[in-house]
């Protein structure tokens, strides 16, 4: 059935686009409404099709066809590579903390 109409879209639309080119507005607009009410008759056949498949009852089954995805997991970070806090060393070396200090009077 849902066949059938969308090759009757289809050629209303061809019908449409035909009589466009003939320069025949009025018949050319009729023909488009009369597509878009038949193409949109498919779809809700469609999806009411669709739809009607499934039931209340089967919500508590987890078949792990659900939309969520959980978040892909973290790389390992490599042996001996960079440290945590990057800026450390830098800090350490500018305050002067890791060179050695000589006294000196004030």
């Amino acid at each position: 059935m849902v066949r059938i109409m969308l090759v009757v879209g289809g050629a209303t639309i061809a019908t449409a686009v035909a009589l466009a080119f003939a320069r025949l507005w009025f018949e050319s607009a009729l023909a488009g409404s009369g597509a878009i009410v038949i193409v949109g008759v498919c779809m809700w056949l469609g999806l009411a099709r669709t739809a009607g498949g499934e039931s209340e009852d089967d919500e508590d089954d987890d078949d792990g066809g659900g939309l969520f995805r959980p978040p892909p997991p973290e790389p390992t970070r490599p042996v001996g590579g960079p440290s945590d806090d990057l800026w450390s060393e830098f800090d350490n070396a500018r305050a002067g903390w890791e060179r050695d200090r000589t006294p000196s009077a004030v």
